[in-house]
């Protein structure tokens, strides 16, 4: 039964960075030495185990905040900023009709002016969040071995990927103005880019697993 505490221990840390070797090495001798306890306390084996196996904890997250400790700064400020250009958009679209609203009794032309302006530039700002991250990975010092495929040409992030997520975006608008003038569910209609971010992952999901399926066949 030791043997198979020290099976899942190794099991969890599998994807681990090579400086874990520590911290695995300490909790396997942690748990080792309390699944002794509860045997030599009178717990059977199988209970020992279910005790010791529960007490080691959340490895994953022990082993994200090592990776992001390691992690190359411009990578940490380059994903903070593409989330704070991702959640400015989406606000921007959100708050687009508001102009229209207020203006309504006084000029609805300017309100209309206004609110295609906020739209255009939230538009720009998601294109421009795409474009300048692809731009970072391609000069990143530290490639992963994704980066090195997206340079060989086998990466997700293929020219029809990006026609397609181009596409979504621009539907998305589309779609949004549609709804919320037609139905007058400003207040609603929103709800429309939350989706639309989640197909855009769905998308580059898809896309990575197609890609690196291929590749694996090919090797194989």
């Amino acid at each position: 039964m030791r043997e198979r505490l020290i099976s899942y221990i190794d099991y969890l840390f599998k994807d681990a960075p090579e400086d874990a070797g520590d911290i695995q090495s300490e909790i396997k001798l942690n748990t080792l030495d309390k699944y002794d306890d509860l045997v030599a306390s009178g717990k059977s084996e199988e209970e020992a185990f279910n005790a010791a196996a529960a007490g080691i904890g959340d490895v994953g997250a022990l082993l994200n905040e090592i990776k992001m400790k390691k992690a190359d700064p411009r990578e940490q400020k380059s994903t903070v900023m593409r989330s704070l250009l991702l959640a400015l958009s989406v606000a921007m679209y959100i708050l687009s009709p508001i102009p229209v609203i207020i203006l309504e009794s006084v000029n609805e032309n300017v309100g209309i002016c206004l609110m295609f302006t906020l739209v255009a530039v939230a538009t720009g700002l998601i294109i421009y969040r795409s474009t300048a991250y692809k731009r970072y990975e391609m000069k990143s010092d530290s490639q992963t071995e994704h980066m090195k495929a997206k340079k060989a040409g086998e990466t997700p992030s293929s020219p029809l990927q990006s026609a397609i997520l181009s596409l979504l975006w621009t539907l998305t608008v589309i779609v949004y103005l549609l709804v919320s003038f037609v139905f007058n569910s400003w207040g609603i209609s929103w709800v429309i880019f939350i989706i639309a971010s989640a197909i855009h992952n769905i998308i580059n999901a898809s896309f990575y697993l197609w890609t690196y399926s291929d590749k694996s066949k090919k090797q194989n």
